[in-house]
């Protein structure tokens, strides 16, 4: 008898094991709930009209739920269509062997679903700021592919999300002469955290690649992110970028080059700036300026038409304390051949720009007054503190050097 009871509870650990693995790997087809879940959903949400083929019955093991999951259903969210490719309906197990489905969790993966038709679906969202950002400024694209997993309580409502997947093709604009073309990444999104990877996109002339975005909600929304540009531009493209600054409009340039950009945000509950910081390096592999005008002067010997650079090297800084940094450092020529190290370093503050001026001459320097020339054989150099205040010039220093000879001048 005792063998008997033994057999009888192997069989059955047996029989319940197969049984869930069946269920958690496999599932059983059925047609059953259809009805069922049609009625619920539409009873909860009546703007959605569903359609399902055959679904089957799953068991997920680690919450010990069963789920209902079907492939391509047919769904139509005001009259547009979802792309949604599977789907999966979670419900506690007693509730479903009552012939009661009270939903517990939705996933839902999606492909080749148009902006434009998120957009249509938008418009039917509460007021919120993503909405209004969503619904001006982008254009064309499409969320390639995604997958939805939405918890929500017993009157269906949102109480928890998370969701990832790739949006491709997409034309965005951030402001209204900021337009991003072909913009695509990668995205993970839950309640608390938002990871966007993968960022490509063009402006302008400029590449954006390896690009990342990490959102964090917290007191307030914190916001790090770094990309990489590459470009190859004119002054033609300049134009459009700095169209205030009359330079580009006055000269020739072009320019080649690599940026590495950081950035970190810290923005209140009221969409207002708190905190920023802005870091950005890079070379600029080539570059020139074609003078309209060639310079000239009554100190140098020859009027100057071009200045070419090579191998410079460029940082920039700006953030909320206002400690902003520029500098450039590299090689320049204005002779296609006696390249010579320079180096412009300006702290960008807001009240006056100071910038400090280190270079090492290209052409010969006279002043007929004092009798004095360079020697284009000798190296010479300039350093100068240069404060532009008021629409002013000041020359806090003036120092130029050529071996034993020096020339110093102050508050010009």
């Amino acid at each position: 008898m005792k063998y008997f009871f033994y057999s009888i509870i192997v069989i059955l650990i047996l029989l319940l094991t197969a049984v869930t693995i069946y269920l958690s790997t496999v599932g059983h087809e059925t047609s059953g709930f259809n009805n069922l879940i049609v009625k619920e959903i539409a009873k909860k949400e009546p703007k959605i009209k569903l359609k399902l083929g055959k679904i089957k019955i799953k068991l997920d093991v680690k919450k010990i739920q069963l789920f209902i999951t079907t492939r391509n259903p047919e769904i139509l969210y005001e009259n547009i269509k979802v792309p949604i490719t599977r789907i999966e309906v979670h419900s506690k197990i007693k509730k479903i062997l009552s012939s009661k489905v009270e939903i517990s969790q939705i996933v839902f993966a999606v492909e080749k679903f148009r902006i434009q038709d998120v957009q249509k679906i938008a418009v039917r969202i509460k007021p919120s700021n993503f909405k209004t950002y969503l619904l001006n400024n982008f254009e064309g694209g499409e969320i390639e592919k995604a997958l939805f997993d939405l918890e929500i309580d017993k009157n269906f409502k949102l109480t928890n999300y998370k969701a990832k997947g790739t949006i491709k093709k997409v034309k965005t604009k951030i402001k209204n002469n900021f337009v991003i073309q072909d913009l695509e990444f990668n995205f993970i999104v839950d309640s608390n955290l938002t990871l966007i990877n993968s960022i490509k996109a063009n402006y302008e002339g400029f590449s954006i690649s390896n690009g990342s975005i990490n959102l964090q909600r917290k007191k307030n929304l914190e916001i790090k992110g770094k990309f990489n540009t590459q470009f190859e531009i004119n002054q033609n493209q300049l134009k459009k970028i700095f169209k205030k600054i009359k330079f580009f409009q006055l000269n020739k340039i072009e320019t080649q080059g690599k940026f590495l950009h950081e950035f970190n945000l810290k923005i209140n509950n009221s969409f207002k700036v708190i905190d920023y910081d802005y870091k950005s390096s890079g070379n600029i592999q080539q570059s020139q300026i074609i003078l309209k005008d060639s310079l000239k002067t009554s100190f140098i010997e020859r009027p100057i038409s071009k200045i070419l650079f090579d191998k410079t090297k460029i940082k920039i800084n700006f953030n909320k304390e206002n400690s902003n940094l520029l500098i450039f450092d590299g090689m320049y020529s204005t002779d296609e051949s006696n390249y010579k190290k320079f180096k412009i370093e300006n702290n960008l503050s807001r009240k006056n720009q100071i910038y400090s001026i280190d270079l090492n001459l290209t052409e010969n320097i006279f002043f007929d007054v004092i009798n004095f020339k360079t020697n284009s054989k000798k190296t010479s150099n300039i350093k100068s503190v240069l404060n532009i205040r008021n629409k002013k010039y000041i020359f806090e220093s003036i120092e130029l050097k050529e071996g034993k000879n020096s020339i110093f001048v102050e508050g010009l």
